[in-house]
């Protein structure tokens, strides 16, 4: 894939899997770790490792206050067992580059630790695409959010490793996407009505692949 160059306020689809395809997620403790460095390293400043701080389902989505000058804006997110989706607004300069490499490299360490390994994890350098129209912005926010659906693994509304529940919660002078249905009923029926199609263009993509 073309190496995009990230421009300031411009929103991206940032993703990437497992290396194999393996598991990269295996268990509570790996998903809370993840989200932790979520929040950690979105910082202009450069921080430590996390590797002292103590997890616990309290605490990782909100552990320290919001730093003062982001890197990047999380919009929309969802961790699956061997992938994860984001869209991401950059802030700064490289920021999405910068917060990716210290994301992916901490995940990573961590990871090896807990499970006695070496290597790499992900599959290669994330990919990026860029977000170029409300509609695409619209579309992938859903196609993200159900994701745990498409793929079988929950009901959406039953998943805790995406913020599909923030995400209903923010007003619609924060959420462009909101903005554009009459209210969020609507919103969580464009979702729903997706699932299907993208579940059998998956199937249609695996028989194919087969």
């Amino acid at each position: 894939m073309r190496k995009i160059n990230f421009v300031n306020n411009n929103y991206y689809h940032i993703y990437n899997r497992g290396v194999d395809r393996r598991q990269t997620f295996i268990d509570k403790k790996d998903y809370e770790r993840f989200l932790l460095g979520l929040r950690e390293f979105n910082n202009i400043n450069v921080i430590g490792s996390l590797r002292k701080q103590e997890l616990s389902s309290c605490n990782y989505r909100s552990s320290t206050p919001a730093p003062a000058q982001k890197l990047i804006d999380i919009f929309a997110y969802n961790l699956l067992p061997n992938h994860f989706h984001f869209i991401i607004k950059q802030l700064e300069d490289a920021g999405i580059s910068k917060f990716m490499h210290r994301l992916s490299t901490s995940y990573t360490n961590y990871f090896n630790i807990r499970n006695k390994r070496s290597g790499s994890l992900f599959q290669g350098r994330f990919k990026a695409i860029h977000i170029n129209s409300d509609e695409y912005l619209i579309w992938l926010s859903a196609y993200i959010h159900m994701n745990s659906e498409i793929h079988k693994i929950a009901k959406v509304e039953n998943y805790p490793w995406s913020n599909y529940q923030e995400f209903l919660k923010l007003n619609n002078k924060e959420n462009i996407v909101l903005d554009k249905f009459n209210k969020i009923e609507d919103y969580k029926k464009y979702c729903q009505d997706l699932i299907p199609v993208w579940q059998e263009k998956k199937e249609i993509q695996k028989f194919i692949l087969e």
